[in-house]
């Protein structure tokens, strides 16, 4: 399963998850990213009915699928910049520290950060970005 475009599958109802995919939309001011709520067509596309097996961002792109910390990095690096910076001393940290921090944050995102209502509205300009 590839995608040539990088994609984030993420939660929809998640406030902290809305909120990150809105701060990415500023930052990726070229549009290498795209995304894609859990459990919409895009994602059944790839994943059928399947549910994701945890708590975390999924990340589809030329290399495969990618998820928790380790996709949090790849999205760092797609972004470029600056961005490598954090991205290369993540991978410092071993996977199994960064996905237990990763793993903790998402299993209180809710309690800690909410749920909205609605998916984000993207502006005309971003609704080429978001898939359904």
């Amino acid at each position: 399963m590839t995608s040539e475009k990088p994609i984030i599958f993420f939660d929809s109802t998640c406030l902290m998850c809305n909120t990150t995919v809105q701060t990415l939309l500023k930052v990726d001011t070229v549009g290498k990213l795209s995304y894609a709520p859990l459990m919409g067509e895009t994602w059944k596309k790839f994943f059928g009915e399947r549910h994701p097996e945890k708590d975390a961002i999924i990340l589809i792109d030329k290399d495969g699928v990618t998820d928790s910390s380790t996709a949090v990095l790849k999205v760092l690096k797609t972004l470029g910049g600056v961005w490598n910076i954090p991205a290369l001393a993540g991978k410092i940290i071993p996977r199994f520290l960064r996905d237990g921090v990763y793993e903790y944050i998402a299993k209180n995102r809710y309690k800690w950060f909410g749920q909205v209502e609605h998916c984000i509205i993207p502006t005309a300009e971003q609704r080429g970005r978001f898939l359904l």
